[in-house]
């Protein structure tokens, strides 16, 4: 049985569009993304690595140069990761704690209220639901 897609050529053509080994700094996985810091950001590497068979898209966030592969990206990471040859280090995760102060309050808001979200929306559903039945039905 074949793959349907080649994965070790896939990882190799990434390397290749975003200026080779030289060019990353880190590599990283999550669960549909491929995520590399770049020292070298280039727009047509976008345009490359977006048209790629096996890419859905390509996303630059936050200093990051994503490829959203989808559910095989833990293949494309394997092999990525034989080709580029980044040891481990303790000045990767400092560069990952980086940001400008703004964004390190709003991610850290975002993580403490993130669990109300669902909360506050069932509230106001349920709020609206109440004001609906009065309006139907006044007592």
């Amino acid at each position: 049985m074949s793959k349907v897609r080649d994965y070790q050529k896939l990882a190799e053509d990434i390397l290749e569009a975003v200026g080779g080994e030289e060019n990353v700094v880190s590599a990283a996985r999550c669960a549909t993304r491929l995520r590399l810091v770049l020292k070298r950001s280039n727009p047509k590497a976008k345009e490359a690595v977006n048209a790629m068979p096996g890419v859905i898209t390509v996303v630059e966030n936050g200093g990051q140069f994503q490829v959203v592969i989808g559910q095989h990206v833990g293949e494309v990471y394997e092999h990525f990761s034989s080709l580029v040859q980044l040891p481990p280090s303790e000045d990767d995760q400092v560069n990952e704690n980086k940001g400008t102060v703004l964004n390190r309050v709003i991610a850290t808001m975002s993580a403490v209220f993130a669990p109300f979200v669902y909360i506050l929306a069932a509230a106001g559903i349920l709020q609206g639901a109440l004001i609906l039945i009065n309006l139907l039905f006044p007592s």
